[in-house]
């Protein structure tokens, strides 16, 4: 059985490769936080609320998110809906990943608090920025 508890950042993205990339960019700044990635929306919906194969995990909610837009079964837009209508989960960090140009993306995002919008491929710095803007300590 996989420790689930105590995740730092949950990172929901559905692309093998930009998720290496994400993965690879917070090596590269060096976060020590616990990080684990999950393949689709559900499956983010299923660890923060604690259900399905997550629902043994302990009650330590992610001190951040990083959502693709685009994913199978639940969108990041779509996730994040549901993130803040929960009053135990709304007031996590979220940043969106993604390939989108979309305004009509960016501004929903925009509507539901998000933290900061970052096109893929990921960089570095701009996992520096988001995690600095969440607070998180690393």
């Amino acid at each position: 059985m996989e420790d689930w508890n105590a995740v730092d950042i949950l990172v929901a993205e559905d692309d093998d490769f930009h998720a290496e990339l994400t993965l690879r960019a917070l090596r590269t700044i060096q976060v020590v936080n616990k990080v684990l990635r999950v393949h689709d929306g559900v499956e983010a919906l299923h660890f923060v609320f604690r259900h399905g194969q997550f629902a043994d995990r302990d009650e330590t909610l992610p001190k951040l998110i990083l959502l693709d837009l685009h994913m199978p079964k639940a969108d990041g837009l779509e996730v994040l809906r549901q993130l803040r209508e929960s009053p135990t989960t709304q007031h996590i960090p979220v940043g969106i990943l993604t390939s989108s140009s979309s305004h009509t993306d960016f501004f929903a995002s925009q509507d539901l608090l998000v933290l900061d919008f970052v096109m893929k491929p990921v960089s570095a710095e701009a996992l520096m920025d988001l995690i600095k803007q969440s607070g998180l300590k690393s």
